[in-house]
């Protein structure tokens, strides 16, 4: 790895600009899949890439997009003047991770506890909206009945 920048929550992602083996230079970044379309190649995104992306946030998963970008054979002291939009503007969209992080069983019963005692209660997440939504019905913050 010749070069990092770090996941803030301004850009949400990080990139690694990686020097191979055989001396070329690859980008990887990984984030927010709303994100990312926003700078990655048109051309790589799949015609079905929002609905796809709704569909497994409405299952309450978790989804990271991946995509990369080769510079050839880029000295890699050059690389250390590119800004992070110079380095990241047209990555090819590689695919969406998904992840599951599954409800302790214990989640459900302590949220009904709390609303039978008239305790208010939150989530707060850094999670899509909708993955954050579908996780406050299983759980029992939010009504299964709201929009």
């Amino acid at each position: 790895v010749i070069r990092r920048f770090d996941f803030s929550s301004e850009r949400l992602r990080s990139t690694a600009v990686v020097l191979h083996p055989d001396g070329r230079v690859v980008v990887y970044t990984k984030g927010s899949p709303e994100k990312l379309a926003t700078f990655m190649d048109p051309g790589s995104i799949p015609e079905s890439y929002t609905d796809t992306l709704q569909d497994y946030t409405n299952q309450g998963l978790r989804v990271l997009g991946v995509a990369a970008r080769d510079l050839g054979r880029i000295p890699p002291d050059q690389v250390l003047r590119l800004s992070q939009d110079q380095v990241e503007g047209g990555v090819q969209f590689l695919g969406l991770v998904l992840m599951v992080n599954r409800l302790k069983p214990e989640s459900l019963p302590t949220i009904q506890h709390l609303h039978s005692a008239n305790i208010r209660t939150a989530m707060v997440t850094g999670d899509h909206v909708r993955t954050a939504v579908t996780v406050a019905r299983q759980c029992g913050i939010m009504d299964g009945s709201a929009p």
